[in-house]
């Protein structure tokens, strides 16, 4: 069986222009994490370029739901598991084919190139991942073998983009790196700042400690925690997120002594009062694939400590140059780098800087080159 890129319809060389292409966007739904939220921006980015974006979801849930429903066009595959998945995305390429199709999240992500072939789709499939894959020998054969079907590799950052080509055995450069993007953040209203305020609790400026990211196992809050105990009792850390590890965190906060010294806010659809209100943001993940809360923090100005953990929080701060640098699961390290950037926040216009460099623009124009671009002789490359 030969496997060959479809035959695809020459474009013009300017293929930032959308001139009303259709890019179907499938994800499993749009729950609060990352990379919802991306492929949400991303939607939003190429409607302004002229494509017309439109999501295949397997549910229609989600706390970004209302951001997409009736804003885009929104279609959900008759699949209640991921088995069903494959036989209902061919029927849908089939009956109704978008320009091109762009896959979020393992297993969508082996899934799509299979089912684009199947179904004679003509145009451009790309597979977008943005966490490390899992370590089992079935997620490696799969990869392995879906990835060798007609379709263009990507990653949210270059760290993740040679180990996605190290795990699924394909050749270097095979998979290219698309930074997310970052989309320009709403100013908050006075209200908004307000209800950010009342939230801290009274904790004096100079004390407030912030972190944005699900409340699971891979974000290791709990190390957080212990470095907030290493800390003066006038700091207080808000995370704002939700997820299944709420009541153990809760737990060890009132071992720790910590219960009056921990907020719990919950998932936040537009967090900025509270970027805008914290002194120092904190992300303590065991593995990031990109990290848009970096970004966001970057963006408000603010001094940023993060784990030095793969792949994307020491690409985002450039080694340290933007923000500081720990161990993963460090909290004496943790600790100190919290209070140095507590006493020295740093440049607050060079971080602006650095996460403009993260322009929606810039994204749709990689995206747009990666889904529609030809080569010299006209043929889909």
């Amino acid at each position: 069986m030969t496997l060959e890129e479809p035959n695809g319809t020459a474009v013009a060389p300017d293929s930032k222009r959308g001139v009303g292409r259709r890019i179907a966007i499938l994800l499993p739904d749009l729950r609060g994490g990352g990379a919802e939220r991306v492929a949400i921006t991303l939607a939003q980015g190429f409607a302004a370029a002229g494509f017309r974006p439109e999501f295949l979801l397997l549910a229609a849930r989600g706390e970004y739901m209302p951001e997409v429903a009736g804003v885009f066009p929104v279609t959900v595959l008759p699949a209640r598991r991921y088995l069903e998945v494959l036989p209902a995305l061919i029927g849908h390429l089939r009956r109704d084919p978008p320009d091109a199709l762009l896959a979020h999240m393992w297993p969508l992500t082996s899934i799509a190139p299979v089912a684009a072939w199947l179904a004679r789709f003509r145009g451009r499939v790309v597979a977008v991942h943005h966490g490390q894959p899992r370590r089992s020998w079935r997620s490696r054969l799969v990869a392995a073998l879906c990835l060798r079907f007609p379709v263009k590799v990507a990653a949210v950052s270059a760290g993740l983009a040679c180990e996605i080509g190290r795990h699924a055995v394909l050749p270097t450069g095979r998979v290219v790196s698309l930074p997310n993007p970052f989309g320009p953040m709403r100013q908050p209203d006075s209200a908004a700042i307000a209800r950010a305020e009342a939230a801290w609790r009274g904790t004096p400026k100079g004390g407030r400690i912030l972190s944005v990211a699900r409340l699971t196992p891979l974000k290791d809050q709990p190390m957080l925690l212990r470095a907030l105990a290493r800390m003066p009792a006038s700091c207080r850390l808000m995370i704002v997120g939700n997820g299944s590890d709420e009541a153990r965190l809760r737990e060890m906060a009132a071992q720790l002594g910590l219960a009056d010294r921990l907020i719990l806010t919950g998932f936040l659809p537009d967090p900025t009062a509270c970027y805008l209100t914290a002194d120092v943001f904190a992300l303590s993940s065991v593995s990031e694939g990109f990290g848009n809360v970096l970004v966001e923090a970057l963006a408000c100005g603010l001094p940023v400590v993060s784990t030095n953990c793969p792949f994307g929080p020491a690409e985002i701060l450039g080694g340290g140059r933007y923000g500081r640098l720990v161990p993963v699961g460090d909290d004496a390290a943790m600790a100190s780098a919290l209070s140095e950037a507590l006493a020295d926040p740093g440049d607050a216009a060079m971080h602006k800087a650095r996460a403009a460099t993260y322009s929606v623009d810039a994204a749709v124009g990689r995206y747009a080159d990666l889904l529609f671009a030809a080569d010299a002789a006209g043929r889909a490359i």
